[in-house]
């Protein structure tokens, strides 16, 4: 009885182990080459030199460079300039410059 519900418990953390690989191996990696690349597209970004700045360095983190790819082509340009000015307006309140 022991033995068969141990046997239960090990088939379901292997079933949720499985499924959790396949889930994260079908999803593309998104690398910080392939953002500079869609970055690059966007003249309004790429002629700003504090604006393109702001982007290479927040591409860097994973997290926010797949919120970046993920938005729609048509909001990117939006996106990192409000990224841009709150985080100014941030520094500016903080007094770091």
């Amino acid at each position: 009885m022991l033995i068969g519900r141990i046997d239960d418990l090990v088939n379901a953390a292997t079933s949720i182990s499985s499924a959790i690989l396949s889930s994260t191996a079908s999803r593309k990696c998104l690398t910080i080459a392939d953002a500079l690349e869609e970055i690059s597209k966007f003249s309004e970004i790429f002629d700003d030199q504090d604006l393109y700045d702001f982007a290479v360095l927040y591409i860097q983190d994973k997290n926010q460079r797949e919120a970046f790819m993920g938005l729609p082509t048509d909001w990117k340009v939006w996106f990192l300039k409000r990224r841009y000015q709150t985080s100014f307006t941030s520094l500016l309140s903080s007094g770091k410059i």
